[in-house]
């Protein structure tokens, strides 16, 4: 059994697992990540603590969190200033290991979540898939042969930065430009987006046609993104995308107009499963790889 760990700026949800991914039990409290990363790694710390004391046979320490991680020696690579002050430079690895005497291994929250979606049937290993989140931005990750493709800094597949329509991908097509044009567009000082498909499915006009054009935004980036690795499977997450009976028909026709035939005819189009758990999940999938890895 192993204990892990999703790591953000407000939230750590936590869980024990057991070796194939069944979350055995879990829990969430406040992460204090405004307070700065000595104070996130405090909380990190108790509720180890707390794990240990309640089931102390366990493996490991699995951790995914917010930032550049270097995932070699489990710290953080950079982390935004404004969300958790302090984090940038921090050996998470060393400092747990030497408290708890357990083999810890981090990484990205992003990353992480799209290991858990990666599937793990017989002969799927081998498939190639790029696991994009939307969300407040747009996060994204790309997997080859089992294993995440990390980049020089650890950054590859920061693809709410790439450059669309004269702007960056996450202010086109993540959910917080949705609700942002949303607002504009009926004039109200915000909306989210619970109650923009609520809006779709009572017949509201600024809704349907915003949410239709926010698709052809996105389409337009998978295109870009598909073009340039050309995987098999493409998963998209977040939690707007509970709505895929009604994003899935629009997306994949927006899909069909921006891509080459012979490249979307090939592609695998998922919606991500693992929801809230994701992190959890994909950290302990992480964990596995790399002691593998250090083993060898």
């Amino acid at each position: 059994m192993y204990i892990c760990i999703d790591i953000g700026s407000t939230d750590l949800k936590y869980g024990l697992l057991n070796e194939d991914g069944t979350i055995l039990s879990k829990g969430k409290r406040r992460s204090y990540g405004s307070q700065g990363g000595p104070r996130l790694i405090d909380e990190v710390r108790d509720t180890i603590r707390l794990m240990l004391a309640e089931m102390p046979d366990v493996q490991g320490i699995c951790l995914a969190t917010s930032g550049m991680v270097d995932t070699e020696n489990g710290s953080i690579r950079y982390a935004n200033p404004h969300q958790i002050p302090d984090y940038t430079g921090m050996p998470v690895k060393a400092l747990l290991e030497a408290e708890f005497g357990l083999p810890c291994e981090l990484e990205n929250d992003v990353k992480a979540a799209a290991l858990a979606e990666y599937p793990t049937e017989e002969g799927s290993a081998k498939d190639d898939c790029f696991v994009m989140t939307i969300g407040t931005g747009i996060g994204g990750c790309y997997i080859h042969e089992g294993w995440v493709v990390q980049g020089v800094l650890g950054a590859c597949g920061e693809i709410g930065y790439m450059p669309v329509r004269g702007t960056i991908f996450q202010d086109l097509a993540s959910t917080t430009a949705l609700c942002r044009e949303v607002a504009r567009v009926k004039n109200l000082p915000e909306i989210g987006g619970h109650a923009i498909f609520e809006g779709i499915r009572s017949g509201d006009l600024d809704c349907i046609r915003t949410v239709d054009t926010w698709l052809d935004h996105m389409a337009e980036g998978i295109g870009i993104i598909c073009c340039v690795l050309n995987p098999h499977r493409f998963v998209i997450g977040g939690g707007v995308m509970a709505n895929e009976a009604y994003i899935r028909p629009r997306l994949e026709e927006a899909l069909q107009k921006k891509m080459p035939p012979i490249i979307y005819d090939a592609l695998t189009l998922s919606f991500a499963r693992n929801g809230n758990d994701a992190g959890m999940i994909g950290a302990l999938r992480h964990f596995q790889q790399m002691q593998k890895r250090r083993r060898a």
